[in-house]
Formats: C-alpha cells, structure tokens, sequence
C-alpha cells in the first residue's frame, strides 16, 4: 500500500482552496442579502394605481385616472355581474336576478367554467368576496349574507344584516359593504357586527348609490351605479380622490342591446392591474394605469 506524503506545494494548495472557499461564500451571501433587502421595496412599489391613498388632494386635482386596456377575457353574457374576485389566474363571479343568481369560479384567460352554484329562487346576489378560505356574498333586500367553502362551494350557516347587500370587499381586518347609499359599513369578518361607517363625499357632499367594491392599494373603488365611474375613495376620512371613468368601453359593449352598466371590479396583484366588467357584458378588461395625468 502506498504511502500519504504531503510535499513542500500543499500546504499552498491547501491555502489556495481555503481563501477560494472564502470568496465563493462571501459572495453567496452578499447576493443573497441584497435579494432580501431589495425583495421588500419592490412589493411596496408594485402598486395597481397612480394615487396615494393616504394623502388628501384638493377638489381643483380630482379627475380621471389615465390607463390603458392591456387585455380582454372572454365574459358570460348570461352574466348580470354584482361581484367580482380574482385569484390565482380564476375569477370568482357573483350574478343577480331572482331565480338566476349564482356564484361561479372561472378561468380567466378563456372563460371555462370550473364550479357554479345557484341560490335560492327568492334571493338576488350581490357583491361577492373572498375571506381566508371562504367565499361570502351578499343578497339585497333580504339582507341575508351566505357563506362557501371556497374550494367546493359547499354551503356555511346563513347569516343577516341590518342593511341592503349591495357591494363586498374587505381591508384585510374588516368585511365592507355598500348598501346603495353614501355609507360603507365596516364589519367584524366572522359575526358581522357593526364596526363603524363611513361616509363618502365628492366635493363636501355625499356622494350616494355606491355599488360594488374592491380594496386596492390601501384605497376603497367604488361602481356608482347607474353611472361608467368607478370612484376612488381614502378610507380615513371617505374623500373621493379621483375616478375611473369607463365611458369608452361602456360604449363598446353597449353595441349589444343586451348590455347593462359596469359593475365588477376585481384586483390582479400580480400584475399591477384591474379587471373590471358589466352586467351581461361580452369582455373582461385588464386595464393598467398610467403614471401621469394624460386624456384618456
């Protein structure tokens, strides 16, 4: 068997291997940690909208929001949008009318229905949302909220509130709805009590028939109903901050004598986006806004 000698060159090879060792960890590391400090600031900077909810801006600065349509999907015309969700590339769609509402999860990108379930024949759905692994959508005069397992559609006990149900959303602490008026109430998530309300206002007054709802970027969107604008709402005192003002693409799916009013809006996260749709409305639309003031 042969001998292990160590000659006059390895203890400088050994050295060698060493200090390389060092630098391909030290390096390892500072790309690692500068992966982590950075990962943070762009999850802040990912924002959907060019508005910052937590500052005031005087009535002379309110105005539309400049975006552009970047997609459309593929949207049931037997639809009558009241809600809308988007999560994980499907979207999860409640409908009205007595004796056809529904809440529905769809494909995205080419509208194939995954799961639907219709309500009571006496029931007319509402806003819809998704809270942790629930979905819970509103009825309108007979204010009772019903609630699903997300993942079949399997129903939860009923429950009631003291309003209209017209729109749903929820901050991430409370569930808020609309009921048609200037008010948003502010509910604890699991027994539907009364937290506060907030009154919206436009130009000191109050600025009523708030529909449907979405929480994006720390702001509160709002349909009006009966009207293309979705307004822009700070949840900290209820000013209206700007509009989107969908006009022109109401007038695209008007061309169908079946369309009805926009009414729908779900955020995509992922993509700095909003989809916004109608009631029987042919398309879904991705818009993305723009960073300064131009017409639209």
């Amino acid at each position: 068997m042969r001998a292990f000698t160590i000659d006059r060159k390895s203890p400088l090879i050994v050295a060698y291997f060493v200090r390389r060792w060092h630098q391909i960890i030290g390096f390892c590391l500072t790309v690692s940690m500068a992966y982590l400090f950075t990962l943070p600031t762009y999850a802040a900077d990912a924002k959907v909208l060019p508005l910052d909810c937590t500052k005031d801006i005087v009535a002379a600065e309110i105005n539309a929001l400049p975006y552009r349509v970047t997609h459309s999907y593929p949207h049931r015309t037997s639809a009558f949008s009241q809600g809308l969700v988007y999560q994980n590339g499907n979207i999860y769609e409640s409908t009205g009318g007595y004796g056809q509402s529904s809440i529905a999860e769809i494909q995205l990108k080419d509208g194939r229905l995954i799961q639907q379930q219709s309500i009571d024949e006496t029931l007319f759905g509402e806003g819809l949302t998704i809270w942790q692994d629930q979905l819970i959508q509103l009825t309108w005069h007979s204010r009772k909220v019903l609630r699903y397992h997300k993942k079949d559609f399997s129903p939860l006990p009923p429950q009631s509130i003291k309003t209209e149900g017209w729109g749903l959303t929820h901050d991430g602490h409370h569930l808020i709805n609309s009921d048609g008026s200037a008010t948003l109430y502010y509910r604890d998530p699991e027994s539907l009590m009364l937290v506060k309300s907030l009154r919206v206002t436009y130009l000191n007054r109050p600025l009523k028939r708030l529909n449907e709802l979405e929480w994006v970027d720390q702001c509160l969107l709002a349909n009006i109903w009966q009207s293309p604008r979705i307004a822009v709402i700070k949840p900290s005192n209820g000013q209206v901050l700007g509009f989107i003002d969908l006009s022109p693409i109401l007038k695209r799916e008007q061309r169908q004598p079946s369309a009805g009013v926009a009414n729908g809006i779900a955020v995509m996260p992922g993509e700095q986006s909003l989809l916004i749709t109608g009631k029987n409305w042919q398309r879904i639309y991705q818009l993305q806004f723009q960073a300064t003031q131009q017409p639209l």
